[in-house]
């Protein structure tokens, strides 16, 4: 059995859904084609091709890991814009930080004051709170890097860099 070897990477950026669903399918195969061409290493031209594949392999892990990076450390704000005008939710909740002028005021009451007093909660009636640190849309696609990035070879690098950017 005679197989060419043509791999190139292409320089797919992940920012929108077809390139990264195209990439990831580019992962898949390349996956594939190296458990494929493994039991066949001891041939020179599959063994050469295998090498090209493994590097390849290689500089796509890098390049998931820096998204999946950028995924956990943002949690998937950058791609705000891509989701809201496909008319999905990122739900992501925004926070009025308020003036700085309003904080400071705060700082001083608080000074001023010869007791501090610690501020009591408001009662909560509705106990099925659910507090997620990243959006539903990022979890769902960091599943997908990991899966892939775990199929590689690959689950320590992508546990590393989950573990760090989590701390």
């Amino acid at each position: 059995m005679h197989k060419t070897c043509c791999f190139n990477l292409p320089s797919v950026q992940c920012q929108t859904e077809d390139n990264s669903a195209t990439f990831l399918d580019l992962i898949d195969y390349l996956i594939a084609t190296i458990r494929d061409w493994t039991p066949m290493v001891d041939d020179k031209s599959v063994g050469v091709c295998l090498a090209r594949a493994e590097d390849l392999m290689q500089q796509a892990m890098f390049r998931l890991e820096d998204e999946f990076r950028s995924l956990v450390e943002h949690g998937g704000k950058s791609r705000k814009l891509n989701r809201a005008f496909r008319g999905e939710s990122n739900d992501v909740l925004s926070f009025d930080l308020g003036d700085d002028e309003e904080e400071e005021e705060e700082d001083e009451v608080i000074e001023d004051s010869e007791e501090h007093q610690i501020p009591n909660a408001q009662s909560i009636g509705d106990y099925d709170i659910v507090i997620d640190a990243l959006p539903s849309g990022t979890i769902n696609d960091l599943h997908e890097i990991a899966k892939r990035m775990v199929a590689a070879g690959f689950g320590k690098e992508c546990s590393h860099v989950y573990r760090s950017c989590r701390r």
